[in-house]
């Protein structure tokens, strides 16, 4: 057996494997089942014993994930209710990077619910266990994000997940974009953008972060802005694409832009809204004294700080 020196590279399925290898099946014990059956082991393959080092450190190792992944009083993690899943230790384990298990807890059976939306994406995938990050773009930050077990298979699904869970969820957000990413990897896939699918040909997005969190990237955003209005002004790279039907504005009031509104622009910076019933969707603009006609939903509306407007 390979010793695991790093316990955030052991998942639950690895660890269960482990005790399967030497006779256990822990899925179907107690947290104090398994320590009653860790003791019993340790009589067999403990060094002290006669047995194999290496194979108890396996064993260790592997204890320490599958009571972190079921919930014991020892991670001070509450009691399974009834509106839990038992088997919820495999979804739920992702994305996770040692310490206390994220909650099981499943409220609302859809995907305004990050744990209904997990356990989903692990169905849908047939129970796999590749990480992928599911991120949502509100045109300008992303908002949101999720580490989900999934596979290329089920991109569609996953962007349909986030669009509904940025939108409507707790603190509603627009969602302009979805973008998915394996996990350590610093290459984003944007797979769905103001309302076309990109799952089956996803778009790559780099990052210059100095690890697997483009936030850290002050350009990025900018530069995804901008890929995302160039798409939507070309009406896309895959025309054949699906349209998931998904609008992408969030549930909440937001007033509309007005006629002297400071406003930026991915393309033409700062303005001046100066009217705003060109046509359907467009405004016309002053930026620094050139007016130009744009899309009126490509305007973020500027608030005024000591300095300037920003």
């Amino acid at each position: 057996m390979q010793i695991y020196q790093f316990l955030y590279e052991m998942t639950y399925a690895d660890a269960a494997a482990i005790w399967r290898k030497v006779g256990v099946d822990p899925s179907t014990l107690t947290p104090k089942e398994l320590f009653t059956a860790r003791r019993t082991l340790a009589k067999t393959y403990h060094a002290d014993a006669g047995g194999s080092g290496e194979t108890m450190a396996d064993i260790n190792a592997a204890y320490d994930v599958l009571t972190s992944a079921k919930p014991t009083s020892r991670t001070g993690s509450h009691r399974a209710g009834p509106d839990e899943d038992p088997d919820a230790a495999i979804w739920a384990h992702a994305g996770w990077s040692g310490g206390m298990q994220n909650s099981t807890r499943i409220n609302r059976n859809d995907y305004t619910d990050m744990n209904f939306i997990k356990k989903r994406m692990w169905e849908l995938s047939k129970h796999s266990t590749q990480e992928w990050t599911i991120s949502g773009f509100d045109g300008y930050f992303l908002r949101n994000s999720l580490t989900v077990y999934g596979s290329p298979e089920i991109f569609d699904e996953m962007a349909k997940a986030m669009v509904d869970w940025q939108t409507k969820g707790g603190n509603p957000y627009k969602c302009r974009a979805v973008l998915v990413s394996a996990r350590r990897s610093k290459e984003l896939r944007l797979i769905w953008a103001d309302g076309r699918s990109y799952a089956r040909k996803p778009i790559v997005v780099t990052s210059d972060s100095f690890n697997d969190n483009p936030s850290n990237d002050h350009t990025f955003n900018d530069r995804l802005r901008k890929l995302i209005d160039q798409l939507d002004e070309n009406g896309g790279p895959l025309p054949d694409q699906d349209d998931l039907g998904l609008g992408g504005a969030a549930n909440q009031t937001e007033r509309p832009i007005e006629v002297g509104d400071h406003v930026s622009h991915s393309k033409f910076g700062n303005g001046i809204v100066i009217n705003t019933n060109v046509r359907r969707n467009m405004s016309r603009v002053n930026f620094d004294g050139d007016n130009r006609n744009v899309k009126s939903d490509s305007l973020r509306k500027l608030k005024r700080w000591s300095g300037g407007w920003h």
